[in-house]
């Protein structure tokens, strides 16, 4: 039924449509910040870590081969191209499985930073023994 208004007698909107639920108070539930020192590194940073890594390993493992090589050559004692060579054949291994570690740090839930409580009507506090606050 209309209205001399307008509008409709029901409680929904003028174009029959069902009225929107009502969000809570604002101040009815702790509000969570997020701080920016909790959240993880970005994936270009992540990947730029690990890619570095990888490569300083690559690097020590060429370096390993070159001594090998400089030991055998120059007539150092062979225990020092054995273990070279030992390095440089073992060292792709962790040096592949660290590179591939992606960072999956989760960060912690961020503090409360503060208790919000609803007032009742009027703007009156509840009653005390319907505080949840108080023990």
């Amino acid at each position: 039924m209309r209205t001399s208004t307008g509008g409709t007698s029901g409680a929904g909107p003028a174009d029959g449509r069902a009225p929107r639920a009502r969000r809570p108070h604002h101040g009815s539930e702790p509000r969570q910040v997020q701080s920016i020192s909790a959240l993880p590194p970005s994936p270009a940073v992540d990947r730029a870590r690990r890619l570095r890594g990888y490569l300083i390993s690559m690097g020590i493992r060429t370096v390993a081969f070159a001594v090998a090589g400089l030991a055998v050559v120059v007539g150092w004692p062979s225990w020092i191209a054995w273990v070279c060579i030992v390095a440089a054949v073992l060292l792709p291994y962790p040096a592949v499985v660290f590179a591939n570690n992606v960072d999956r740090h989760v960060a912690p839930a961020p503090p409360v930073l503060g208790v919000h409580r609803s007032l009742g009507p009027a703007g009156q506090a509840p009653p005390p023994e319907d505080d949840p606050w108080r023990g």
